[in-house]
């Protein structure tokens, strides 16, 4: 009799037990219902002239850069482990808001010279800066300017906060600040929103990193490959087919991540000019702490603190970063939007300007909303 009571009692405490821990997790990883739209490429920005495609090095040259040049300055911060990031700043006399840009996997400032242009004649100001182990800022090793080489995605999370607060803050003059991140740039946007969620008024992630597409090779084997070849010191090593940047390589702009060929024309020329923009494949080390990075953005209790506005855009024909996890992230978050773009590569803002009148008029409509 006592035995079968005693029996019943840890039972009921088993059951209890399992219940709450049930409901707990499940609070975790609730989903919201998924806010995904289709642009409407008819939409445009009346208000924004949008450089044209047979005219684009012209208006570059003769129109974006002079505007650039009178309001840029530049300059390095010192990092607490003695390295170097390069950042440039673009205030203007009157402003809404400052956006700070962060580039993706091998980019650099000057890729954005357009997206910036148009910030600014939007009324925001901008920060941009090359994340280390790009551009002119540090490289944590010395034999390559093509290798994009890191241990852990919380340096590049430490460098974003060393900008934020050393560049943007004493410049803000109290008003909104804004995040505008591509691809890995995205990742390491998102893990700085979940690190300091009171940072920024809101973001704009332009094909974010947040799962790899690893053509369909599922991730513990690629992970177990990678370690297994940092476990023979190969982290330092180019991962997989990723080589040193080939100078006026000729491309089928076909196989890029970009649908116009003057701006893609234009950032390989840049490129090809300029040896600390060539950055062009990633180490194992970067692979491993990619794959860790786009793990660590789900944890729940990071996710939780996620509540600012958010706006994601989705290219159809990205294959370079998975869109199920992009919507992933949008269901676990407080107040984040989709909108997919059809017939677009990864690289959206390099785009046909036919595609882009639509894109930055829901760029700006999503700033003007959240000032």
């Amino acid at each position: 009799m006592f035995q079968n009571t005693h029996f019943s009692i840890i039972l009921y405490k088993a059951v209890f037990l399992s219940i709450t821990i049930f409901f707990t997790f499940s609070s975790c990883f609730a989903s919201k219902p998924l806010n995904k739209v289709t642009i409407d490429y008819e939409k445009n920005n009346k208000n924004l002239n949008i450089f044209r495609e047979e005219l684009f090095y012209i208006q570059m040259q003769n129109v974006a850069q002079p505007f650039l040049d009178s309001c840029i300055k530049t300059g390095f911060i010192k990092t607490p482990d003695q390295n170097q990031i390069y950042y440039e700043t673009f205030f203007l006399p009157e402003t809404k808001g400052t956006i700070l840009l962060i580039h993706g996997f091998t980019g650099f400032t000057k890729k954005f010279d357009e997206i910036t242009y148009y910030f600014l004649t939007q009324g925001y100001n901008v920060v941009r800066y090359d994340q280390r182990g790009h551009g002119f800022s540090s490289r944590e090793i010395k034999d390559s300017l093509s290798k994009v080489h890191i241990d852990n995605f919380e340096t590049y999370i430490d460098d974003a906060s060393l900008i934020y607060k050393e560049i943007l803050v004493p410049n803000s003059e109290n008003k909104p600040i804004f995040l505008f991140a591509h691809s890995m740039g995205g990742c390491v946007a998102s893990l700085l929103i979940e690190s300091y969620p009171e940072y920024f008024d809101g973001a704009i992630l332009n094909a974010p990193m947040m799962g790899i597409n690893l053509l369909g090779i599922p991730k513990p084997i690629v992970k177990a490959f990678v370690n297994t070849a940092i476990g023979f010191n190969k982290g330092a090593s180019f991962a997989f087919d990723h080589q040193e940047f080939i100078p006026n390589e000729k491309v089928d702009i076909k196989k890029t991540s970009t649908k116009s060929k003057a701006r893609y024309q234009y950032v390989s020329d840049l490129r090809n000019d300029n040896i600390y923009y060539q950055t062009n494949g990633a180490t194992f080390s970067w692979v491993d702490a990619a794959l860790q990075a786009t793990s660590d953005i789900f944890k729940p209790k990071q996710l939780k603190k996620v509540n600012i506005p958010i706006l994601i855009f989705q290219a159809e024909k990205d294959n370079l970063v998975s869109p199920k996890e992009q919507e992933r992230f949008a269901k676990r978050t407080g107040n984040t939007k989709i909108i997919f773009m059809p017939h677009l590569e990864h690289d959206v803002f390099n785009s046909k300007d036919v595609f882009l009148e639509a894109y930055y008029s829901e760029i700006f409509s999503f700033l003007e909303e959240n000032l």
